[in-house]
Protein backbone atom coordinates (compact mmCIF):
# COMPACT_ATOMS: atom_id res chain seq x y z
CA UNK A 1 0.00 0.00 0.00
CA UNK A 2 2.76 2.41 0.91
CA UNK A 3 4.68 1.54 -2.24
CA UNK A 4 1.74 2.31 -4.50
CA UNK A 5 1.14 5.59 -2.64
CA UNK A 6 4.79 6.50 -3.15
CA UNK A 7 4.53 5.69 -6.85
CA UNK A 8 1.41 7.84 -7.13
CA UNK A 9 3.10 10.78 -5.38
CA UNK A 10 6.23 10.55 -7.53
CA UNK A 11 4.29 10.28 -10.77
CA UNK A 12 1.94 13.15 -9.90
CA UNK A 13 4.83 15.42 -8.87
CA UNK A 14 6.68 14.62 -12.09
CA UNK A 15 3.50 15.27 -14.09
CA UNK A 16 3.07 18.66 -12.44
CA UNK A 17 6.72 19.53 -13.05
CA UNK A 18 6.46 18.48 -16.67
CA UNK A 19 3.15 20.31 -17.12
CA UNK A 20 4.61 23.53 -15.83
CA UNK A 21 7.79 23.16 -17.84
CA UNK A 22 8.25 25.39 -20.85
CA UNK A 23 9.44 22.39 -22.84
CA UNK A 24 5.94 21.05 -23.30
CA UNK A 25 4.25 24.43 -23.74
CA UNK A 26 5.87 25.20 -27.11
CA UNK A 27 3.70 25.87 -30.11
CA UNK A 28 3.84 24.03 -33.44
CA UNK A 29 7.07 24.04 -35.42
CA UNK A 30 7.58 27.36 -37.24
CA UNK A 31 4.49 28.93 -35.69
CA UNK A 32 6.39 31.67 -33.82
CA UNK A 33 8.38 32.71 -36.90
CA UNK A 34 5.26 32.98 -39.04
CA UNK A 35 3.50 34.99 -36.37
CA UNK A 36 6.44 37.38 -36.08
CA UNK A 37 6.55 37.77 -39.88
CA UNK A 38 2.82 38.53 -39.99
CA UNK A 39 3.17 41.15 -37.25
CA UNK A 40 6.04 42.81 -39.16
CA UNK A 41 4.06 42.86 -42.39
CA UNK A 42 1.00 44.41 -40.70
CA UNK A 43 3.10 47.04 -39.02
CA UNK A 44 4.49 48.08 -42.35
CA UNK A 45 8.07 47.30 -41.56
CA UNK A 46 10.26 46.30 -44.44
CA UNK A 47 10.38 42.58 -45.04
CA UNK A 48 14.08 42.46 -45.50
CA UNK A 49 14.51 39.52 -43.10
CA UNK A 50 13.97 36.13 -44.59
CA UNK A 51 12.13 33.26 -42.90
CA UNK A 52 15.27 31.14 -43.19
CA UNK A 53 17.20 33.48 -40.93
CA UNK A 54 14.61 33.11 -38.14
CA UNK A 55 15.62 30.69 -35.40
CA UNK A 56 12.45 28.66 -35.99
CA UNK A 57 13.98 25.30 -36.87
CA UNK A 58 16.64 25.13 -34.18
CA UNK A 59 14.30 25.99 -31.30
CA UNK A 60 11.70 23.50 -32.52
CA UNK A 61 14.26 20.70 -32.75
CA UNK A 62 15.65 21.59 -29.34
CA UNK A 63 12.13 21.54 -27.89
CA UNK A 64 11.39 18.17 -29.48
CA UNK A 65 14.65 16.65 -28.23
CA UNK A 66 14.07 17.99 -24.72
CA UNK A 67 10.51 16.63 -24.74
CA UNK A 68 11.73 13.20 -25.86
CA UNK A 69 14.47 13.12 -23.25
CA UNK A 70 12.05 14.17 -20.51
CA UNK A 71 9.58 11.46 -21.58
CA UNK A 72 12.34 8.83 -21.59
CA UNK A 73 13.52 9.82 -18.12
CA UNK A 74 9.94 9.82 -16.83
CA UNK A 75 9.36 6.33 -18.28
CA UNK A 76 12.58 5.06 -16.75
CA UNK A 77 11.67 6.43 -13.32
CA UNK A 78 8.20 4.89 -13.44
CA UNK A 79 9.70 1.54 -14.47
CA UNK A 80 12.26 1.62 -11.68
CA UNK A 81 9.75 2.62 -9.01
CA UNK A 82 7.15 0.04 -9.97
CA UNK A 83 9.61 -2.85 -10.14
CA UNK A 84 8.97 -6.36 -11.46
CA UNK A 85 5.85 -8.26 -10.54
CA UNK A 86 5.26 -11.96 -10.25
CA UNK A 87 3.68 -13.54 -13.28
CA UNK A 88 0.40 -15.24 -12.45
CA UNK A 89 0.47 -17.58 -15.46
CA UNK A 90 3.27 -19.67 -13.98
CA UNK A 91 1.84 -22.64 -12.05
CA UNK A 92 2.61 -22.82 -8.37
CA UNK A 93 4.72 -25.76 -7.19
CA UNK A 94 3.14 -28.49 -5.12
CA UNK A 95 3.36 -27.98 -1.34
CA UNK A 96 5.90 -29.95 0.67
CA UNK A 97 3.34 -31.21 3.13
CA UNK A 98 -0.41 -31.77 2.69
CA UNK A 99 -2.75 -34.21 4.41
CA UNK A 100 -5.66 -33.53 2.07
CA UNK A 101 -5.64 -34.42 -1.59
CA UNK A 102 -6.11 -31.32 -3.80
CA UNK A 103 -8.62 -31.32 -6.64
CA UNK A 104 -5.84 -31.54 -9.21
CA UNK A 105 -4.90 -35.01 -7.92
CA UNK A 106 -8.42 -36.40 -8.09
CA UNK A 107 -9.93 -38.07 -11.09
CA UNK A 108 -8.73 -40.14 -14.00
CA UNK A 109 -6.49 -37.54 -15.61
CA UNK A 110 -4.80 -36.36 -12.40
CA UNK A 111 -1.31 -35.08 -13.05
CA UNK A 112 1.41 -35.87 -10.48
CA UNK A 113 -0.84 -38.43 -8.81
CA UNK A 114 0.16 -41.98 -7.90
CA UNK A 115 -1.70 -44.02 -10.49
CA UNK A 116 0.04 -47.41 -10.18
CA UNK A 117 0.23 -49.63 -7.09
CA UNK A 118 3.40 -48.98 -5.12
CA UNK A 119 3.76 -45.37 -6.23
CA UNK A 120 3.72 -42.69 -3.55
CA UNK A 121 2.68 -39.12 -4.27
CA UNK A 122 3.34 -36.17 -1.99
CA UNK A 123 -0.01 -36.47 -0.19
CA UNK A 124 0.57 -40.14 0.66
CA UNK A 125 4.10 -39.32 1.80
CA UNK A 126 2.72 -36.52 3.99
CA UNK A 127 0.18 -38.90 5.54
CA UNK A 128 2.93 -41.43 6.30
CA UNK A 129 5.01 -38.68 7.94
CA UNK A 130 1.98 -37.56 9.97
CA UNK A 131 1.55 -41.09 11.32
CA UNK A 132 5.14 -40.93 12.62
CA UNK A 133 4.58 -37.69 14.59
CA UNK A 134 3.85 -39.39 17.98
CA UNK A 135 7.04 -41.49 17.85
CA UNK A 136 9.05 -38.44 16.77
CA UNK A 137 7.60 -36.48 19.71
CA UNK A 138 8.72 -39.25 22.12
CA UNK A 139 12.24 -39.20 20.65
CA UNK A 140 12.46 -35.43 21.04
CA UNK A 141 11.33 -35.66 24.67
CA UNK A 142 14.00 -38.30 25.36
CA UNK A 143 16.69 -36.11 23.81
CA UNK A 144 15.55 -33.12 25.84
CA UNK A 145 15.66 -35.21 29.04
CA UNK A 146 19.24 -36.26 28.23
CA UNK A 147 20.21 -32.63 27.67
CA UNK A 148 18.68 -31.61 31.00
CA UNK A 149 20.55 -34.38 32.86
CA UNK A 150 23.96 -33.22 31.61
CA UNK A 151 25.85 -31.39 34.41
CA UNK A 152 26.55 -27.71 33.97
CA UNK A 153 30.01 -26.37 33.23
CA UNK A 154 30.49 -25.16 36.81
CA UNK A 155 29.67 -28.64 38.13
CA UNK A 156 32.10 -30.25 35.69
CA UNK A 157 34.89 -27.83 36.63
CA UNK A 158 34.29 -28.45 40.34
CA UNK A 159 34.39 -32.22 39.79
CA UNK A 160 37.62 -31.93 37.80
CA UNK A 161 39.24 -29.83 40.57
CA UNK A 162 38.26 -32.41 43.20
CA UNK A 163 39.71 -35.19 41.06
CA UNK A 164 42.98 -33.24 40.62
CA UNK A 165 43.24 -32.73 44.40
CA UNK A 166 42.79 -36.47 44.99
CA UNK A 167 45.52 -37.21 42.49
CA UNK A 168 47.79 -34.61 44.10
CA UNK A 169 47.35 -36.26 47.53
CA UNK A 170 48.11 -39.76 46.19
CA UNK A 171 51.13 -38.75 44.23
CA UNK A 172 53.81 -37.11 46.26
CA UNK A 173 56.44 -35.76 43.95
CA UNK A 174 59.80 -35.47 45.67
CA UNK A 175 61.37 -32.12 45.31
Amino acid sequence: MARSALVLVVISSLAVAVGLSATFVAGPIGHSARTQQAVRLRAGSPSSQNLDSAPCGSSAVTTAVAAGAAAAVLGLLVGLVCGPEAVSAVPRPLPDFSLTRPESLKGVDAANAATKPGQVDFVTRSQIEAMQFPSARKEIEQQQEKLRSIPTKAERVQKAKAHMQQLAEKLQIPA
